[in-house]
């Protein structure tokens, strides 16, 4: 459960910035690939399969939004229990409904992900809002849930929760008690978490936006990431003796390899952040007169704040006393978790006491 800002907004290095993008493809290949996850997930459930196909298929349909001729899937594989997800339903959820569901860009498709080794109630949650949508009632309990979270994760049993919440959307009840008691959703829940993990997806919440997985969102970037190409470069210019400021954007065609022409030639003073630009994410600035690495070693993997290499690195460099100069070696650190400690003395926070 981690929850990783992979998209940020115009990251501004002085004239320089990059718009985290997950889309750079293909109406086709977005929808394809989406769709691939997406998609009803029917297994044979015994004497009762044809009835529960059926509730089945209607739960799948149900928890997918957005208009059919929308270009672009967003898919959100989540956990009811997971507090980043519930995190992600408050701050983020309304505004890409608002600005990307509602306005046709994008269908929304839910996927389940309960992570039950961190959330023990995270199953039984997912098959209530599934058994919610096999009565068109997805996304009124998942709302419920995500904002009653508080009230049932800690619950030994949390099915009268889920009950009181499905009764009070207008669900049949009797319906919905036996789909829950007769785990009918458990195939769909199951081949939601199996479709997930053959894509990658080890933590929650994650988005597959095309052929892109996102590790946790930040919305203030998918405006810029959802619509354009994955890298763009601000130049801010002013005007001292006007007090005029302008902002002027471009973004690089080629998200493979991302290219512009230097303004060095017009404005000198760009040439360091130019460098600065090409040093930490790799924007290469054709007609540059000295396009070199500004702040990592010249003997730098990639670009830091692409954050496409390892997080351990590849190399170190030290000072060997033996040979006596810098050296490059591999990376000796070790992994480990750093737990805090608090260490109070024994009168902490007792008020009768006195020096």
């Amino acid at each position: 459960m981690r929850f990783t800002k992979l998209f940020t907004s115009a990251m501004a290095m002085l004239g320089a910035a990059l718009l985290a993008a997950a889309c750079g493809h293909s109406q086709n290949e977005t929808h394809e690939s989406a769709a691939q996850v997406a998609g009803a997930v029917l297994t044979d459930t015994g004497s009762h399969a044809s009835n529960a196909d059926s509730l089945i298929a209607r739960a799948d349909s149900a928890r997918i939004q957005g208009s059919p001729t929308a270009p672009l899937w967003i898919i959100e594989v989540s956990d009811f229990q997971c507090p980043f997800c519930r995190m992600f339903h408050q701050q983020t959820y309304p505004a890409i409904l608002k600005d990307y569901v509602e306005t046709g860009k994008a269908r929304l498709a839910y996927i389940n992900f309960p992570v039950q080794s961190l959330h023990k109630n995270a199953w039984p949650a997912a098959l209530a809002a599934m058994c919610a949508a096999a009565q068109d009632k997805f996304w009124p309990m998942h709302d419920a849930l995500f904002n009653s979270q508080d009230s049932w994760a800690g619950l030994q049993d949390p099915t009268p929760v889920f009950d009181s919440l499905a009764t009070s959307l207008g669900v049949n009840a009797t319906s919905f008690k036996s789909c829950e008691a007769q785990k009918v959703m458990l195939p769909l829940v199951q081949g939601d978490e199996s479709r997930a993990r053959e894509r990658g997806v080890d933590a929650t919440p994650t988005f597959l936006i095309g052929t892109q997985r996102i590790v946790g969102v930040d919305y203030s970037g998918i405006a810029g990431g959802v619509d354009g190409p994955r890298f763009a470069v601000v130049y801010i210019l002013l005007s001292l003796v006007h007090n005029w400021r302008v902002r002027v954007r471009v973004y690089c065609p080629d998200d493979d390899f991302p290219a512009l022409d230097s303004v060095v030639g017009v404005w000198p003073s760009a040439n360091w952040y130019e460098r600065e630009a090409f040093d930490l994410y790799g924007i290469v600035f054709k007609g540059h007169p000295d396009l070199r690495r500004i702040l990592t070693d010249y003997g730098f993997i990639g670009h830091p704040f692409r954050k496409d290499f390892p997080v351990t690195g590849y190399v170190e460099m030290r000072y060997d006393p033996e040979q006596e100069r810098v050296i490059y070696q591999p990376v000796t650190i070790e992994p480990r978790e750093i737990v805090p400690r608090v260490v109070r003395e024994d009168a902490y926070g007792d008020s009768g006491k006195t020096d």
